[in-house]
């Protein structure tokens, strides 16, 4: 890429954004302490630009302004009107960025949500406003080896820190210890077959998309192989997208920016960080069979759309809306009609003959995801007709579920909600989730629920973006897609060293770590053992294995507990089951406790678990509990 030929010279343009960042965070330091202060929100905005600080950077700000407009009349011969003009156009932003910080932090104090969206959606807004300025006409690009220099890029960092993030015991029971017993227990003469569930795993999902993955396991059968592959789907879901953009004739740049929003896109990227789901494929799938209908490929569409409803059942209700689609937008009645009709009867098929089938009870998951408003598909049509208003505020008020909003919508700039009749493919599966009576599990960004629909919503932005030929508007686009992606992964995507709530030791191989692959040799591979969820996907190749969080522990030979990971009703558990005498402990250092059936109990270490100081703390590392030593 070459700025050469740029008409306006960019390092002024990015040196530039200096004063405007003194103004934004002077604002958040101020603003935070005095809107809650003040009853009237406009004094504190006011006080930014009366105190000494407030002025320097103001001052900073008209002086870049006049050197812009200078730049402008000069460089590109417009009247000075005209670059005073567009100028402050893109400099409002932070000029009234303090009086807005001071409108949404007294909201937010009086209302319930957050607004650490708002802020940081206000300061890309002003980044990309400064950058819109530059001119790329002559900035020649090539699309496709940037890409593939991009999707290599990203395979290597996310594979290498997924992997750092299971071992370093990060990863979760729920749902990577279910995914490898059932492949393990497939390359071991029982076909899909869940020990956790105690059925085969189909009559938990429908998730036959994996099913061609089994070999992998007869090469090395390790949870490893599934995290990576997570990481691998997810980068190469970009490929698909980048052809659609080419499709609809995007500058290349800004094609480029649209594919970097992508893989920081936090939706898709919190379930690859938070172990393997089948949902993880959804996303490849999806896209590969929109491009094929841009193309107007039909049988490749066919092939794709059919290859995603066997990703999880809930994707099969994608097909009503991709009907819908097909007849209202792309005018195919027949294929629209015949697609929503198979999807219907498949879904129908699954969840009331297949389903109780292999496990003798019916589909669980209306009833169990959506508890207030009932307990089948017709129970939650009739509630949310008879409720609409009250659902509505119920959303509406749900501080996690309006952030939700705020994740998927605000790096795309609210884009695809214009997108038309391509809408409908991604607000009622949003409804879906907005509508779920778990919100901490299923609008959280780190779970995969989301990325049955999301693709929808990319291919709705490419279509918005398809219809914008501004180049100013371009440019600020695809300058606000990166700067967002990069902020928001900052603030929250849980990245080594680039994310600031990255908890310490999450990708790092610890002396907790090492020490507990030298417990973990001590239980022999065959034995029946509960475990705390983070170690369950490092003991799920075992045919009698189950979760100790949730009480399964009984007639187990063994019971492992991460102490660093357990939590307060854990603890207590471990001390029920210690009082009980049935257990005794075989290994205690503070970090992990081991035991066994029949062992004798240690006192020193039933004692110093009966403390408070046990029960309530989790910074083990400050505490010195009797030392056992580690016996087979």
């Amino acid at each position: 890429m070459s700025f050469k030929t740029s008409r306006l010279p960019w390092p002024a343009s990015f040196a530039a954004l200096f004063p405007p960042t003194v103004i934004l965070v002077y604002s958040f330091s101020l603003v935070k302490n005095t809107a809650e202060t003040y009853p009237g929100f406009l004094k504190s905005g006011l006080d930014v630009y009366t105190r000494p600080n407030g002025w320097l950077a103001l001052g900073l700000v008209v002086l870049i302004m006049a050197v812009y407009s200078w730049l402008l009349k000069v460089r590109l011969g417009l009247t000075w009107p005209s670059a005073l003009r567009k100028v402050a156009l893109a400099s409002t932003p932070w000029l009234v960025f303090p009086f807005l910080a001071g409108v949404f932090y007294w909201l937010g104090h009086n209302h319930p949500w957050t607004l650490d969206h708002l802020f940081v959606f206000l300061f890309c807004l002003g980044i990309a406003a400064e950058i819109s300025l530059l001119d790329f006409a002559g900035a020649r690009i090539k699309g496709r080896r940037w890409l593939v220099l991009i999707l290599v890029f990203f395979a290597l960092f996310y594979t290498g820190i997924c992997i750092l993030r299971h071992y370093s015991l990060f990863s979760r029971a729920f749902d990577l210890s279910y995914f490898d017993n059932v492949f393990w227990n497939s390359v071991h003469g029982r076909f899909w077959h869940s020990d956790m569930a105690g059925h085969n795993y189909l009559g938990e999902h429908l998730n036959l998309i994996l099913i061609p993955f089994i070999p992998l396991y007869l090469i090395w059968a390790n949870p490893t192989v599934l995290v990576i592959l997570s990481a691998l789907v997810l980068v190469l879901s970009a490929w698909p997208l980048y052809l659609l953009a080419e499709k609809k004739s995007l500058p290349v740049y800004l094609n480029l920016s649209l594919i970097l929003a992508y893989l920081l896109y936090l939706p898709f990227l919190g379930p690859v960080l938070s172990d393997f789901h089948e949902l993880d494929f959804a996303p490849l799938l999806i896209l590969w069979s929109l491009y094929f209908l841009e193309e107007k490929k039909m049988g490749l569409f066919l092939l794709f759309t059919g290859l995603s409803f066997v990703v999880k059942e809930n994707v099969l209700l994608n097909g009503i809306f991709i009907g819908l689609y097909l007849v209202l937008a792309k005018r195919r009645y027949l294929l629209g009609f015949g697609l929503m009709a198979f999807s219907l009867a498949a879904f129908q098929a699954y969840t009331h003959l297949l389903v109780p089938a292999l496990t003798g009870a019916p589909y669980p998951y209306f009833a169990e995801r959506y508890t207030v408003l009932g307990s089948s598909a017709g129970g939650i049509i009739s509630h949310l007709a008879a409720n609409t208003g009250r659902v509505i505020r119920q959303i509406l008020t749900n501080q996690l579920k309006i952030n939700y909003l705020g994740y998927v919508f605000h790096p795309l700039l609210f884009l695809p909600l214009f997108s038309g009749w391509a809408v409908m493919l991604f607000i009622f599966p949003l409804a879906a989730i907005m509508l779920a009576s778990f919100p901490t599990v299923y609008t959280s960004v780190y779970t995969q629920y989301g990325s049955a629909y999301l693709p929808f919503v990319f291919y709705a932005t490419v279509l918005v973006l398809a219809g914008i030929k501004d180049q100013t508007r371009v440019r600020f686009i695809s300058a606000f897609l990166i700067v967002y992606a990069v902020l928001a992964m900052n603030k929250w995507g849980r990245l080594p060293y680039l994310s600031q709530d990255t908890p310490r030791g999450k990708y790092k191989i610890t002396s907790r770590v090492l020490n507990f692959w030298k417990t973990k040799d001590l239980i022999p591979p065959d034995a029946s053992i509960s475990v705390t969820r983070n170690l369950g996907p490092h003991f799920s190749q075992r045919r009698d294995f189950s979760i100790f969080s949730y009480g399964s522990h009984k007639g187990c030979e063994y019971i492992m507990v991460d102490l660093h990971y357990a939590e307060e009703k854990e603890r207590a558990l471990l001390q029920s089951v210690l009082q009980q005498g049935r257990y005794g402990t075989i290994g205690f250092d503070g970090r992990f406790v081991v035991l066994k059936l029949g062992a004798p109990v240690d006192k020193r270490t039933k004692r110093y678990m009966k403390s408070e100081r046990f029960r309530h703390s989790r910074k083990l590392s400050r505490l010195q509990p009797p030392s056992v030593p580690l016996r087979p």
